[in-house]
């Protein structure tokens, strides 16, 4: 028996497909929630200020003498000006007559589920895939040595260009401990994750391991040599994210925790599914549609490595 379609019958199947593509949407998490600081927007565009507090608090040592003021150094104005995407496709009226509807129209919903998924995790990695050349909000890339301070200094979170292993590892650390702001002061950075394409998974992990084997020439018995020792590198950066759409083998990226970095995904429109009964070609048709803007206002809280693709 061949299908009827009705308005009611699309309305009905709309509401089902719409709970697949969303449930497609949000499962997995997806890369770009745990590496920018998602927000939702209301506006056609969002801005953010770059501001810097005080500087260090002046002695105050004369009796009735009046107390020292300061101010607040403030930047440009950082602009995230969103952008719209849709997709749309057509369920034909032959499909619909071999009663092939509610089996093709759920493979191309999660279909476009994907190719969503696909769009938004491509932007999002390529703020930091191209975050060695293209220029960012202060005229530098992302990852610069010489970020302009508000207070005139620099800001530099471009770390050596050095092949990832537990010895880079340290020297990074090293590099992100001796961090400031704007201001010039020491910031204690909280390390949260080290991010990595997929072509250095096994050597990120092995250099984060929880312990390692001894190998220290001059041990006084040779039963210890091979044994297990605390890794404490494992402890200082507790995630590796393994992210397929970073386009570059060897650059790898060290993340704060995200009340310390600035980079931002703002929601204007949520993916949503749609679906109608197209009179001309008695078809039925199907849509996606949602927005966003994704970037960074501030340098803070993510280093970079470039280093050549082997």
């Amino acid at each position: 028996m061949s299908l009827i379609v009705t308005s009611d019958l699309i309305e009905l199947t709309k509401i089902g497909l719409n709970e697949v593509y969303l449930n497609e949407m949000n499962e997995p998490a997806g890369f770009y929630q745990r590496l920018f600081n998602v927000k939702d927007s209301n506006k056609m565009l969002e801005e953010e200020l770059v501001m810097a507090g005080f500087g260090l608090v002046p002695e105050w040592n004369a009796d009735g003498g009046k107390i020292n003021y300061d101010k607040p150094l403030s930047g440009d104005r950082i602009q995230f000006t969103h952008t719209d995407f849709g997709l749309a496709w057509m369920i034909s009226h032959k499909m619909l007559r071999e009663d092939l509807y509610k089996k093709t129209s759920k493979e191309l919903v999660s279909a476009a589920s994907l190719v969503t998924k696909h769009t938004i995790e491509q932007d999002a990695a390529n703020v930091f895939a191209l975050g060695f050349a293209d220029t960012g909000p202060d005229g530098k890339p992302f990852f610069s040595a010489t970020h302009p301070r508000l207070d005139g200094g620099v800001i530099d979170n471009l770390l050596a260009a050095s092949a990832l292993s537990a010895t880079a590892l340290r020297v990074a650390v090293g590099r992100v401990r001796r961090g400031v702001n704007q201001r010039g002061q020491p910031i204690v950075y909280t390390l949260d994750s080290l991010m990595i394409p997929p072509e250095l998974e096994f050597i990120a992990k092995e250099a984060l391991q929880p312990t390692i084997l001894s190998t220290i020439a001059g041990l006084t018995s040779t039963s210890d040599v091979g044994a297990a020792i605390p890794n404490v590198s494992g402890a200082i950066i507790p995630n590796v994210i393994v992210n397929p759409y970073l386009t570059s083998v060897g650059d790898y990226y060290i993340g704060a925790s995200p009340k310390q970095r600035f980079t931002v995904f703002y929601w204007r429109e949520r993916p949503w599914f749609d679906a109608w009964k197209d009179d001309e070609t008695k078809g039925v048709g199907n849509s996606i549609a949602f927005a966003y803007s994704c970037g960074y206002t501030r340098p803070e809280g993510w280093w970079g490595s470039n280093n050549a693709d082997s």
